[in-house]
């Protein structure tokens, strides 16, 4: 046992020196001008981009209003259909009268209640699973 032991806090020890000197680099490369310079250029051209592309979809939205084409060199008009639920109560109680598939478990909650014992034996399956919680300092184990 004090092997598997040994090997896990070897590879965690390794691990971190790994973690901590690609850190290192990734410091070294942010601090590097050339890196900073263009990370800059990316954001403003990024910004630049999404401005371009807002005044495009107006304008196509625009010429849309005026012809009623929907495609045109460059842009294509797409129309989708948005419904929205003003009042869930409502529309709850008249799925429950009248369109059941409508209606969602909400997994949690019964597994919640489940546990608590508030739901009857024959619609869950409660069991207990062991898991195992490895301590998270094995330097004990490294023989340094």
């Amino acid at each position: 046992m004090n092997e598997k032991l040994k090997t896990l806090a070897q590879l965690r020890d390794r691990f971190a020196v790994a973690q901590a000197e690609r850190k290192q680099l990734e410091k070294e490369l942010l601090d590097f001008p050339a890196y900073t310079d263009l990370v800059a250029t990316e954001k403003d051209l990024k910004e630049a981009l999404q401005v371009a592309e807002d005044e495009l979809r107006a304008f196509a939205l625009d010429q849309f209003n005026q012809d009623g084409e929907k495609v045109k060199d460059g842009w294509k008009i797409k129309s989708f259909t948005i419904v929205s639920i003003p009042d869930v109560k409502r529309a709850t109680d008249w799925c429950l009268r009248n369109f059941t598939p409508a209606l969602k478990l909400d997994e949690k909650v019964f597994k919640d209640t489940a546990k608590s014992g508030n739901v009857p034996d024959e619609l869950v399956e409660i069991t207990e699973e062991p898991k195992v919680y490895v301590d998270s300092d094995l330097s004990r184990f490294l023989g340094k």
